[in-house]
């Protein structure tokens, strides 16, 4: 009789700490763990651009900067084998929110001709990510170290596609291409806002 109180008191205590995690989650936002990103500012699209391509590059430039810089820190936090589910997730569910508005406008909008190398290498890059984020939940939940590892560097091959991405998207455009640096520690607009 004693065991079976004791099991029921700790299932309860665990259900109290669940709530307690769920309601402190619902009530912090996006405030959870996990330094913003700076993405910089965007550079400027050349007056040479219709309009079509330069509401294409201007709805789709800050969005794939923030994926893009959302992906390398899901890339350092692998590496440096982050066990903050936290931040992970909080990172993670950045990416989908910001690939599903490029995703849906690019599917509105149609890619203009200018920007097809850029939105390759963004559909490759986005591609391996989130494939990388699946093997991760995978591992996690096995304890599957090696294939957490391997995660990571196909984590790192898509980041890097996103990079060349936002790079072929910004000399499209006929910008003075300038390799943009991530920068930690600055609080960045939301998706919402992009």
């Amino acid at each position: 009789m004693r065991s079976r109180r004791k099991k029921g008191s700790t299932f309860l205590a665990l259900i109290c700490l669940a709530g307690i995690g769920a309601g402190t989650w619902f009530l912090t936002g996006d405030r959870l763990p996990g330094q913003p990103i700076d993405l910089g500012s965007p550079p400027p699209a050349a007056i040479e651009l219709t309009v079509e391509e330069r509401a294409f590059y201007d709805s789709v430039v800050m969005r794939l900067r923030a994926v893009t810089a959302e992906s390398e820190a899901l890339v350092a936090l692998g590496q440096a084998r982050s066990r903050n589910i936290l931040e992970l997730q909080r990172r993670s569910d950045r990416v989908e929110q910001i690939t599903t508005q490029i995703d849906e406008f690019i599917a509105a909008s149609g890619i203009p001709d200018r920007f097809t190398e850029a939105v390759a290498h963004y559909v490759a890059g986005i591609k391996a990510v989130r494939a990388a984020e699946s093997a991760t939940r995978t591992g996690f939940l096995s304890f599957g170290w090696d294939a957490i590892d391997r995660a990571v560097e196909g984590m790192a091959s898509g980041a890097m596609n996103l990079r060349t991405a936002q790079e072929l998207l910004e000399r499209a455009a006929d910008i003075a291409f300038q390799p943009s640096a991530v920068a930690f520690g600055s609080d960045y607009a939301s998706p919402d806002s992009l």
